[in-house]
């Protein structure tokens, strides 16, 4: 695949005596990007007109200017519209400094002069939380250096956007909307020599504002970092070659592999397969021994409530986990908000998960589901029992959850009324979900009525708040209205390889009753109830699920590991299964 191309607007020009020896704005840009993307110029401050579409284009870059959103001059309303444009599509979008700030007038948010006064120099860039799972900031957690110079800042963020970073003097120093719009205060193509000539030509003006001698502690403060090329390049590797790559598929070309390193050693990879619809799906794995364990989320979830088991697991196990469609760094499935999306229904989700073991070239493995994981690691046994050589079924309901959750069905009533206000209104409701969900409010809410707050631990729950805010509503709602329509009861009496049912016993998402019965349908199932554990009880005691779900390994999979084996091979050789196998 080729390099991907970047549209570069310019929204103003450097100082000539920089020109000299640094460059202007564009030779800063394509030496942080060198090597990992092509930039197209298009001088927008001096009249210069962007494309009226995106082909053949797979992200835009707005450089940094002299001017001041709060002096708004014409060019700035082409570059809004560029902006609102990335917005709808989710077009790859990188701001910087004057960038980020007129993304954030575009989307609605509010651009001032920096109430703390001018930010210029080296500055300690800190991660939120969201910034610290985030693809293109995470890696750098907990904090970070970089280039600063600016007097404006978004002091509100627009609707529907998550701040990733700040620092001493700035509280949106980085900020994303949606899955592809990043926005960055600082000064990612800066080095430390361009910063000094900076400070030097506005010492007047520093001392003025600071103090005499304040420009010369600036500038000796200054020093060199490495990590605004780091965060270019990973806006390309994280941000815009995904998105390449979704375009390639969409047109019918054939996707390149990304497999970013063999399995051959125990640590931490990740790979893409790809789904039906052609759309990639993420996967990440760890160690290398038999059996091979795959992890299935619950519905919103990325992978968060695997934590302590993946840790307990990795040096004797192969361990797999995966972002369904729209979770995760998976895109979402082909065509999933015109009607009827296959890979948004318990069937789809199976048959992605066979996708995954045969990327990794897997032949079965032990299927773990969590909360609506267990559904789909039941209709994965349904579909595709030639590759599952055991379950473990945590906290989950074997179907139709929404007429027991909270020991009634008033939830199920009120689905149809909740998915009809959210497709009236998409992009208001995807703010307001946003807005509602990556809080603190509803972090305590949550601890404090539907989780056993007293157990489970803010670093190892959080994320899910986190994460579930960027899930498009809509979608997450489609794909729950299909998990409750479908059950695997009529069929719990068949499952012919052993299982391990867990239940939390103050469970309210899925009632312990629930696993109660699934341990009673399937033949020969064991179960375990955890003690005061609610849905999140593999976070809040993760001791003694790990202690038993070794000892239900060790005694149901490993020491019947070869008649299993010899099972599942016959079986596929007698054609045994249903047709979506054929």
């Amino acid at each position: 695949m080729a390099l991907p191309r970047l549209l570069f607007l310019t929204a103003g020009q450097t100082y000539d005596e920089i020109v000299g020896t640094h460059g202007d704005f564009d030779a800063w840009f394509a030496t942080g990007f060198k090597g990992v993307a092509e930039l197209r110029t298009c001088r927008v401050h001096k009249g210069e007109a962007p494309p009226p579409t995106f082909d053949g284009l797979d992200g835009v870059v707005i450089s940094g200017s002299p001017s001041s959103v709060t002096q708004f001059e014409p060019f700035m309303e082409v570059l809004c519209d560029v902006v609102r444009r990335c917005a709808e599509v989710d077009m790859p979008l990188l701001g910087v400094c004057f960038g980020h700030q007129i993304m954030g007038h575009a989307l609605g948010g509010r651009v001032e002069q920096n109430p703390a006064g001018r930010e210029i120099g080296t500055v300690e860039v800190v991660l939120t939380r969201a910034g610290a799972t985030d693809p293109v900031l995470g890696p750098l957690v907990p904090s970070f250096r970089a280039q600063a110079t600016h007097v404006d800042s978004v002091v509100q963020p627009p609707p529907g956007a998550e701040v990733l970073a700040r620092t001493a003097q700035e509280n949106c120093a980085a900020m994303r909307v949606g899955r592809n719009l990043y926005g960055v205060q600082f000064h990612p193509e800066m080095g430390a020599a361009l910063l000094r000539r900076y400070i030097s030509m506005r010492a007047r003006l520093i001392d003025q504002e600071r103090g005499p001698g304040a420009a010369d502690k600036v500038y000796a403060a200054v020093t060199e970092t490495r990590t605004g090329e780091a965060i270019m390049r990973r806006f390309v590797s994280e941000v815009v070659v995904p998105h390449q790559r979704a375009a390639h598929q969409q047109r019918g070309r054939p996707a390149r592999k990304t497999r970013t390193r063999q399995r051959t050693v125990d640590h931490y990879t990740e790979s893409y397969a790809r789904a039906d619809d052609g759309v990639e799906i993420f996967y990440n794995e760890v160690g290398r021994r038999s059996p091979t364990i795959m992890m299935m989320d619950g519905l919103g979830c990325d992978q968060y409530v695997w934590k302590h088991l993946v840790e307990q697991l990795r040096p004797d196990h192969h361990v797999i986990r995966w972002n369904y469609g729209g979770h995760g760094r998976s895109p979402p499935p082909t065509g999933w908000d015109d009607g009827h999306c296959h890979r948004l229904t318990l069937e789809g989700l199976a048959d992605d998960a066979v996708r995954v073991l045969d990327d990794a070239g897997v032949e079965f493995a032990v299927l773990f589901g969590h909360s609506m994981g267990v559904q789909a690691a039941l209709e994965t046994w349904r579909r595709h029992p030639t590759r599952v050589a055991a379950l473990v079924l945590i906290c989950g309901s074997y179907g139709r959850p929404l007429r027991t959750f909270h020991g009634n069905a008033l939830a199920e009533a009120a689905l149809p009324y909740v998915q009809r206000a959210l497709n009236k209104s998409p992009r208001i409701s995807r703010g307001v979900w946003r807005r509602l969900l990556d809080t603190e409010l509803a972090y305590q809410f949550a601890v404090n009525v539907e989780v056993n707050g007293d157990l489970v631990k803010r670093q190892d729950f959080r994320p899910y708040f986190t994460h579930l805010a960027r899930v498009d509503p809509r979608l997450f709602m489609k794909l729950l209205g299909n998990v409750n329509a479908h059950s695997a009861e009529p069929f719990l009496a068949d499952v012919d390889v052993p299982t391990l049912v867990v239940a939390g016993e103050r469970d309210t998402f899925t009632p312990a009753h629930l696993s109660g019965r699934m341990h009673h349908a399937i033949p020969g199932a064991e179960l375990l109830v955890i003690p005061a554990g609610s849905h999140t009880a593999p976070l809040e005691i993760p001791e003694l699920l790990s202690l038993r779900v070794e000892k239900f390994l060790k005694e149901r999979v490993l020491s019947e590991g070869a008649a299993a084996t010899a099972r599942l091979r016959a079986s596929r050789a007698n054609g045994h299964g249903t047709p979506a196998e054929a």
